[in-house]
């Protein structure tokens, strides 16, 4: 037990200096350890999920954080045993999963998490002046994305799509959509399947909008 609470207490003095690999390093290794002492009840591995998901964030392993993001945040988005969650914890972990969304052009809902955490954080703190400013600039690109999404970003092209010769683009974007449409298909990703939906359908809608941009013709099957 005491080697456990020092990887945590280390863990938390290298978030807060921004070492965040090995702070996620410690946290996982404590998760870890916490399993093999049978600890983990919700509170103590709704603590250190918290900070996995912060740590997972800003190594900027984005899909990584999602899945992390939201079992802290389940878990600790709730009264346990009569106690309280640490209320600044709990919005860093909004924050973390907000920015993991907007990672994932999916600002809408980074937007409900960036105010999640400005409702939750103390008021007038660095994190609620934080989560409010992720939360306008979150809120712009939303509406920017509704207007004109990127969709060569959504299919996975290359940055210089452009510039390659029109004959070869049609090909580009059937191996692309293929690709993608395969990666995202709602029957692969049991996990989270309102993600995989909306990642399907934006996939989808952008293939249409640029093949007939492109002049494109479907292939015979």
């Amino acid at each position: 037990l005491k080697q456990l609470r020092k990887k945590v207490k280390s863990s938390k003095k290298d978030l807060k200096k921004t070492y965040n690999k090995r702070a996620l390093e410690a946290l996982t290794s404590a998760l870890e350890m916490s399993k093999d002492y049978n600890l983990t009840t919700g509170v103590l591995k709704g603590k250190l999920m918290l900070d996995i998901c912060l740590a997972t964030a800003r190594v900027r392993r984005h899909e990584q954080a999602l899945i992390v993001c939201n079992e802290a945040i389940e878990l600790t988005n709730v009264t346990m045993d009569g106690l309280f969650m640490d209320t600044g914890q709990l919005a860093s972990a909004f924050i973390a999963r907000g920015e993991s969304l907007v990672a994932d052009y999916d600002y809408s809902e980074a937007v409900r998490d960036f105010r999640r955490a400005t409702e939750i954080a103390s008021s007038g703190s660095d994190t609620q002046k934080d989560a409010r400013q992720k939360q306008e600039n979150a809120h712009w690109k939303a509406q920017e994305w509704e207007k004109n999404p990127d969709r060569i970003k959504i299919l996975g092209l290359p940055i210089n799509f452009d510039q390659i010769p029109k004959k070869s683009q049609c090909a580009w974007l059937r191996k692309s959509f293929k690709k993608m449409a395969l990666k995202w298909h709602p029957d692969k990703n049991k996990g989270n399947p309102k993600r995989a939906a909306r990642k399907f359908d934006e996939v989808t809608a952008a293939k249409k909008v640029l093949a007939q941009q492109l002049g494109c013709r479907e292939r015979r099957r």
